[in-house]
Parts: C-alpha cells; structure tokens; sequence
C-alpha cells in the first residue's frame, strides 16, 4: 500500500483537495454569504468534482513514472514502477483511475445542465498523457502543460460552482446589484498564481534532473541553455512575481493583516528562495528549492482564509 501512496505523489493530491476545500468554503462562499446566497452545485456534486480531478492527477503521476523509469535511475531516484510495482500492474491501475476519474467529471458535467464541460477532464488527461510520454523531453513545452494543469483547479470552482450560481440567482444579482466579478477575479488570480510558481517550480526540477535527461536525449530548458542562464531566468521571474503581489497586495489589499501576510508569508520565504537558487549548485539544493517553492504555493492558497475573514468583517 504504501508503494501504491508514494506512485500516486498522496501529499499532492492532499493539496489539490484542499485547495478545493479552501476556495469553495473561504473565497466563494463567504462572498456568497454577504448576500444570503448559497452553493448551487450539491454536496455531493462537488465531492465528485474533488474526486474525479483527484483520480486523474493520480493517473497522470502513474502513468508520468511509467515513462520515467530509466531516467529517475540515472537521476539516483528510486522508482516505485519495476522494482515495488510491476509495469502492467502500472498500466491497470493507470487505466481504471483515469476511467472512473473521467465518468465522475461527465457525470457531474451532466448533472449541472453543462454535458460539455466534461472536454475539462478529457483534456487535462490526455495532456497528462502526452505530456509524460513525449512533451516532457521538449523546450518549455512540458513546462507549460504542467504549469497549466495547476491552473485549472481554480478554474473548476468557476465553472462549477460560480456559473451555477449565477445561472439561479440572476434576479438576485439585478436586484441586490452584487459584483459576481469579484470571486471570479479572485479565482483567476489564483489560477495565474498556480501557472507562474508551477512554471517556475518546473523549471527547477529541470535543473534538479538535468544529469540524467541529458543522457536521455531530452531537450529541456535546463539542458538547452545551461544551469546558469537557467537560475538567472528562476531569479528573474521570482523576482517580478515578488513586484508584482507587493504591486497587487498595496493597490488592492491595502489592509495591516493582509500587508503582514503578504510580506511574512510570500515575500520573506520568496527572497530566502532566490537566494538559494543563487548558490545552489547540486541536486540535493535544486530538490530543497523546488520543495521551497511548494511550500510558497501553500502559503499562497492559505491566503484565501484571511480573505474570508475580511468578508466576515465586512459583513
């Protein structure tokens, strides 16, 4: 069992659940609260939303291992596919969870009057395949699919529960004059958050790996224009994300707690995360890094519970 948590990366799926949870309950609900508006996407229907976005990040990890195999032993990774779990058996279950996960998203799909919604979870998995078997090994290709299926769980909540929501209470909306934009805007930003710290946190596990994907043939960032140019560009593009939250957080945040999280919370361990970068140099460092920027994403999605407090307050 345990082979079977650490193939499907659990700590990660732990992540995306709460991200779930996090968003619904803390940003969109608490705005819908101000105005005695509730969730029109059922209970149920969103457990199903968390399970089947769940069940096909976990295929996708399978499945990205099935295909790294000989590059995660020459990057002295120990891989769980051929040693602790056999490829078919890989493939089986690589199957059945993408199946389920893709039934689950049509269903709710269905069940909120949207049946084409359901291209979301045929997309993302088919991206997760392609990416693992071939746009990995390409020029910021790879980067970018990743960086953009990050991105999509802020965007499910839009579509599955902000769309709803607004279909049923139009006249609520006309008569109550209430600003739908303002969840929808802090669901994009947060899904621009996730892409550019997923990109960046690629690009480091670029680096982190090169040796071996070197010997693979890959053509990946890190290997096409070197380490060097490489953390120059991770420095730069941490540092313009770090100007630009500060630029966000003064001109649309402007309150003493959120100034206070802003700067304990993403600024502070963004500038000790630069400067790691500058002086990393083997694996091990690179590998603290990309935990680092992990860690960053958290930090940001738990930002969202000082957003309900503040529309608690408001209230």
């Amino acid at each position: 069992m345990k082979y079977i948590l650490r193939l499907i990366r659990w700590q990660n799926l732990l992540i995306i659940i709460y991200i779930f949870l996090a968003f619904r309950y803390c940003l969109v609900g608490s705005f819908f609260n101000l105005y005695g508006l509730g969730f029109r996407l059922p209970l149920v229907d969103f457990i199903l939303l968390i399970t089947a976005t769940v069940l096909i990040a976990a295929a996708g990890y399978i499945i990205n291992d099935y295909f790294d195999v000989e590059t995660d032993k020459l990057n002295q990774k120990d891989p769980v596919i051929g040693y602790y779990f056999s490829s078919n058996m890989a493939i089986v279950l690589y199957i059945v969870l993408s199946v389920i996960g893709l039934i689950l998203g049509s269903v709710v799909s269905v069940r909120i009057g949207h049946p084409s919604f359901s291209l979301i979870f045929f997309i993302a998995a088919s991206l997760l395949w392609f990416y693992s078997s071939s746009f990995k090994q390409s020029f910021l290709l790879g980067n970018l699919i990743v960086a953009f299926l990050a991105s999509l769980v802020p965007l499910l909540i839009i579509v599955y529960d902000l769309l709803p929501a607004m279909e049923y209470y139009k006249p609520e909306i006309r008569t109550m004059n209430i600003n739908m934009n303002i969840p929808a805007l802090w669901m994009l930003g947060y899904s621009a958050f996730a892409f550019l710290y997923t990109f960046v946190r690629e690009i480091v596990k670029d680096i982190e790996d090169s040796n071996g994907d070197h010997k693979r043939g890959y053509k990946t960032l890190a290997i096409t224009i070197g380490q060097s140019a490489s953390k120059i560009l991770v420095i730069s593009l941490l540092l313009i994300y770090t100007v630009v939250l500060i630029w966000l957080f003064v001109k649309y945040l402007n309150l003493t707690l959120s100034i206070i999280y802003l700067a304990v919370f993403l600024v502070l361990p963004s500038l000790i995360t630069m400067f790691l970068v500058i002086r990393a140099q083997d694996k091990k460092q690179f590998h603290l890094i990309s935990t680092a920027l992990k860690f960053i994403m958290f930090l940001g999605i738990t930002y969202s519970f000082v957003v309900c407090y503040i529309f608690h307050t408001y209230k």
